[in-house]
């Protein structure tokens, strides 16, 4: 299977070499986070790799805002690292049973527990911390206490994917509490 790395500088390598002809080859890749890869790197892909920033229409406003940032130091003590999970949830039994797969960005700590959302946290307090692959969350008709987590591989379009949907809560109310 075809690799990609995303570099602390916010390119990408694949097979030890520098990608630069067609980003777009790379989005089913499995991607692995350079050791020191934080928030701000992925946003410096997307400057990089513009195609990239087209694939969601919150990318445009996050970039914007991370020009506006300082460019050191923007983290937060709430938690120790972003890490990216997918959630696959089976609902609808008995009944008519449903299939949901997502991807997630939420803060944590480095060794697990609580989670953290991260709408209500200004993106100048989540740039400079380090992003993570997690494994995979599968739950069973809704048992939440009962989640199995697994290993899992991430392609670089699920990556994209996972902040971009956090990305579009950014700034939110707290008043509204949208949940999967």
């Amino acid at each position: 299977m075809n690799n990609v790395a995303l570099l602390p500088t916010g390119y990408l390598e694949s097979q030890d070499a520098p990608v630069s002809n067609d980003p777009l080859a790379l989005l089913g890749m499995v991607v692995s986070l350079e050791q020191g890869v934080t928030l701000r790197s992925f946003m410096q892909m997307l400057r990089l790799y513009p195609d990239f920033a087209r694939l969601s229409p919150f990318f445009a406003q996050a970039l914007a805002e991370t020009q506006k940032q300082p460019s050191a130091n923007c983290i937060t003590d709430a938690f120790t690292v972003l890490q990216l999970a997918k959630l696959i949830e089976l609902t609808g039994f008995p009944g008519n049973p449903a299939v949901q797969s997502y991807t997630t960005l939420r803060g944590t700590s480095e060794h697990g527990g609580q989670e953290h959302e991260l709408r209500f946290i200004s993106l100048g307090e989540l740039l400079d911390m380090p992003l993570a692959l997690g494994g995979v969350k599968h739950t069973v008709f809704g048992d939440r206490p009962d989640v199995l987590i697994c290993e899992t591989a991430f392609s670089l379009f699920d990556v994209i994917e996972g902040i971009a949907w956090e990305m579009g809560f950014q700034g939110g109310s707290r008043q509204c509490s949208l949940r999967r």
